[in-house]
């Protein structure tokens, strides 16, 4: 019995700590959307960083390490950047 009340009151806190933090993720201000012509300018920037690279990974194991190393340059972008 101590254990299904344990239990309960487990889940409870749980549930308050997730709806808790959903609410503080939502209320987050955005960045606005980049025009147009800043899109395309970051889009040809990518192009001539990573694109003959793009092209050229077929396999999976290059293709994931490509991933990798764009993931990891985008994390260090600063935030409300338009190449973000």
């Amino acid at each position: 019995m101590r254990f299904a009340l344990a239990a309960v009151v487990v889940q409870g806190i749980l549930v308050a700590g997730i709806v808790g933090k959903a609410a503080g993720l939502a209320a987050q201000q955005k960045a606005p959307i980049p025009d147009g012509k800043a899109q395309e300018a970051v889009r040809k920037a990518a192009e001539e960083v990573y694109g003959e690279r793009f092209r050229q990974a077929k396999a999976a194991t290059a293709k994931t390490a490509l991933a990798k190393e764009i993931l990891d340059a985008a994390v260090k972008v600063k935030d409300g950047s338009t190449d973000q």
